[in-house]
């Protein structure tokens, strides 16, 4: 769809006329031009079980993050990308912890407001556990219909 309007096209005649299936496709051709993305949900990680790697889902302003310690090899919070001395950015942080917790979203949930903290150094969880809990149920969906990934690396193969 997005390639279509691009052209100038129109992708919903398009469909109708010649009886395509776009699926659940997106436009996004308002996005590349500068405009606010339509979606309102992002999820960067999940797995069948819980118990692999980590989870993390973005809906609106929030963000909840659990990480698994066995695979991370890093303490729990460290200075991200956007604001390490050697890279380019355009965050504007507050000061990262003088001591950060090594267990920090492995033990329990994080949950970040990206628009007050986008950073993520300040964990909210405590105080926003309807919040927690709601993205948790929806991230519970997404593990339902996840898929392991096969790699031969992993297996041996």
């Amino acid at each position: 769809p997005t390639l279509v309007t691009l052209a100038g096209g129109n992708w919903t005649s398009i469909a109708e006329e010649d009886g395509f299936e776009l699926g659940d496709g997106m436009d996004v051709s308002a996005v590349l031009q500068g405009d606010r993305s339509p979606r309102e949900e992002l999820l960067h990680e999940t797995h069948p079980s819980d118990g692999v790697h980590g989870a993390a889902l973005t809906v609106g302003k929030w963000k909840l993050v659990k990480l698994r310690k066995e695979r991370n090899t890093l303490p729990g919070w460290y200075l991200p990308v956007s604001v390490r001395p050697d890279t380019q950015h355009s965050l504007a942080c507050s000061a990262p912890p003088s001591d950060p917790d090594p267990d920090q979203c492995t033990k329990q949930w994080c949950l970040f407001d990206m628009e007050e903290d986008p950073c993520e150094i300040h964990d909210v969880a405590e105080s926003n556990q309807d919040v927690v809990d709601r993205m948790r149920e929806r991230l519970a969906e997404y593990r339902a219909t996840a898929r392991t990934v096969v790699n031969p690396m992993w297996s041996g193969g």
